[in-house]
């Protein structure tokens, strides 16, 4: 196929090579276009077999000024009207809801058409002699640079397609800006050759031309400044050749010694005072007009909001009902979202009884956080929670009062299934310490403070979570003071837990009906805590073991010891021995567990040994029957049978007992 260069005077002859379904590459202001006729479904697979470009990506379609765009169009918004008159023709794609007249393969299987007007003189002429759209991606291959003269054009398809119109040299060389006005909100798919802030102007047409006769004003202003700060007369009294703005408003930077060889209004000082920022009088008239536009644009652009909200304002029903619903779509993605990042479930609700089964931290990485087994509101309603410092539990305590505020609020919560919680009407915690000199508050004081305002609002419905209960001051005060808020808070029905390092609240809880012990378990040989909670035995707080483990005097240890009252002594030795009696018990029962998977293991062995001999016996069983009933043998076989039954006869001593069984050769 010979190409042929048609010029401006023989677009008939272009015009009709599209309308027989021949390609043509056309110029617009843009780049050249590779046209066809776009309702001629076998000419724009062509386009797409000459371009190479995939059958998922949708072409647009070239209109003639004076084109009815609502042929084509199901639904031509108000706005798109206003694109359409400001900037056709120009560099604007305009995508649309597309009627069925526009052939599938030109919107790729979609539901919209894109609709451009060119503005050339050669491509409008073409399009006015043919009646019809031109389908026109840019003409190259897809991937290729788009071209911009002719001759680019016959580079890519010389041979190829029928004709290239030469237009001369686009002028933009860039291609259009595609804005999607097929469903709100509109949005801008393609960044081209039409400016985003020249669409914006185009809200109104007084916007518009405000905006027209600020950008003629500021070049007005920036000329004027250009001359003085590129005249020689001035170059020493600049501080730089700029231009530059303070208080929306044009300036140049003059030397503060040489203010006075440049005439005009002070706007600025700079922070060291050696620069001032000068409008100069040159300039004043313009920058005042352009102050004036910049007035009336804003006036302009809240009459233009006011306009939409009043249109909003006639939806505001639908529009609020529709806020709804999407917050609390919003909401259950985003529950459902925290619930699969966590691992988490859903709690069992119920009256008073919390159980938390392997539950962890939520703020925690789950694969680092260690689980604890916590309950409360079943045996007992209040939990004393002791160990060494750093042991966890503290962190225990947060546990069980952010999961609880997640079950308040209706997420899931980090456990392991059986997992209960109540809904409770206040959650209130003490945790950490709140002195202030500011407010003359001690720890002691600051604990005080909260734990009265826990008091007075607490009740049967409430959960009350205590740090370092009865701390700050006196031990045996406030051991004896946290013994009394604890029972205060327990008539009034609340489920309590409580850390502590007091020995008296460990004895408290040991012989307190409905109060259970709880201890942070804690390596001493590695001085690391492991996090376990463990529920029913008091918790050491192994000062002595860490001060020795990290080099205090041997001497110190055992002065220190001796000064322990023989109470408190008892008490620890005790815990002491109930901490190796619990080992003992751990390696006792891991023991037992793994004692009894070796013998479930070896009940399953036992029963596939089983079950493989009684499938050996059954085949052996079968195998006489089989060969009593075999078929006479041919004289051959006979022959060898008597042979086989000699050798028996043979084998066999004469002193055997007679046998019911028949020999081998019998069968013959």
């Amino acid at each position: 196929m010979e190409t042929k260069i048609i010029g401006k005077d023989d677009l008939n002859t272009a015009a009709a090579l599209i309308v027989a379904g021949q390609l043509v590459a056309v110029p617009t202001e843009t780049v050249y276009g590779l046209a066809c006729s776009g309702l001629d479904a076998d000419a724009v697979e062509q386009v797409y077999e000459v371009k190479g470009r995939p059958e998922v990506k949708p072409l647009s379609l070239m209109l003639h000024k004076g084109a009815a765009v609502t042929r084509y169009c199901a639904n031509v918004p108000k706005q798109a009207r206003v694109l359409m008159d400001k900037f056709w023709p120009g560099p604007l794609t305009i995508v649309l809801k597309s009627k069925d007249i526009v052939p599938d393969i030109v919107r790729a299987g979609g539901d919209t058409v894109a609709l451009r007007c060119p503005d050339h003189p050669m491509t409008q002429t073409m399009l006015k002699k043919a009646p019809l759209p031109f389908a026109a991606p840019s003409a190259n291959p897809s991937g290729e640079k788009s071209p911009v003269t002719a001759q680019e054009v016959l580079g890519y398809f010389d041979g190829k397609i029928a004709a290239v119109v030469d237009g001369g040299k686009c002028g933009l060389g860039k291609e259009s800006t595609i804005i999607d006005m097929s469903a709100a909100p509109y949005k801008i798919l393609r960044r081209g050759a039409l400016p985003e802030e020249e669409i914006a102007d185009a809200a109104s047409s007084e916007l518009a031309d405000i905006r027209r006769h600020m950008r003629i004003q500021s070049a007005k202003v920036k000329d004027s400044l250009q001359k003085i700060i590129s005249s020689p007369s001035y170059a020493k009294a600049l501080q730089e050749p700029i231009i530059t703005m303070r208080s929306e408003r044009y300036v140049v930077p003059v030397k503060a010694e040489h203010k006075g060889a440049v005439p005009g209004l002070v706007h600025d000082v700079s922070a060291s005072g050696a620069t001032l920022f000068i409008e100069p009088m040159a300039a004043v008239k313009a920058n005042n007009e352009l102050r004036e536009l910049r007035a009336r644009e804003k006036t302009e652009i809240e009459r233009i909001l006011a306009e939409l909200s009043a249109e909003c304002a006639a939806h505001r029903e639908d529009i609020s009902s529709d806020f709804d619903v999407l917050v609390r779509l919003d909401l259950i993605f985003a529950k459902a979202k925290l619930a699969y990042q966590l691992d988490a479930i859903a709690p069992e609700l119920t009256d008073k009884h919390l159980q938390l089964r392997r539950a962890r931290h939520p703020l925690l990485p789950k694969d680092t956080a260690v689980p604890i087994d916590v309950a409360l509101g079943g045996e007992f309603d209040t939990l004393v929670i002791t160990g060494p410092n750093t042991g966890g539990k503290t962190v225990t305590l947060k546990t069980i009062g952010l999961l609880a505020a997640m079950t308040q609020c209706g997420l899931h919560i980090p456990c392991a299934d059986g997992s209960a919680m109540p809904v409770f009407d206040e959650i209130m915690a003490d945790i950490g310490d709140e002195q202030s000199i500011e407010q003359s508050l001690s720890t002691f004081s600051a604990h005080m403070t909260n734990t009265v305002r826990m008091l007075k609002e607490c009740d049967d419905r409430s959960l009350l979570l205590f740090d370092e209960l009865g701390a700050g001051t006196d031990p045996t005060e406030g051991a004896a003071l946290a013994i009394a808020i604890i029972e205060h808070a327990r008539k009034c029905g609340a489920l309590i837990a409580a850390t502590t390092h007091y020995t008296e609240l460990k004895v408290y809880a040991t012989t307190q009906p409905g109060v259970m012990n709880a201890s942070c378990e804690f390596d001493v040989d590695s001085l690391r805590p492991t996090y376990h909670l463990l529920i029913g035995i008091p918790g050491k707080s192994n000062a002595f073991a860490i001060s020795e483990r990290l080099g205090l005097p041997e001497e110190i240890i055992r002065d220190a010891r001796s000064r322990v009252s023989t109470e408190s002594a008892s008490m620890e030795a005790t815990i002491e021995k109930l901490e190796q009696v619990r080992q003992l018990m751990e390696r006792d029962r891991a023991e037992a567990a793994r004692q009894l998977r070796e013998a479930e293991e070896n009940r399953r062995k036992s029963e596939r040994l089983k079950a493989e001999l009684s499938v050996r016996l059954e085949k052996a069983d079968e195998r006489p029957s089989a060969f009593w009933l075999r078929p006479s043998p041919s004289r051959t076989t006979r022959s060898a049978s008597s042979t086989r039954c000699a050798r028996w006869k043979k084998r066999t001593p004469t002193t055997t007992a007679p046998t019911t069984r028949a020999p081998p050769c019998a069968a013959s």
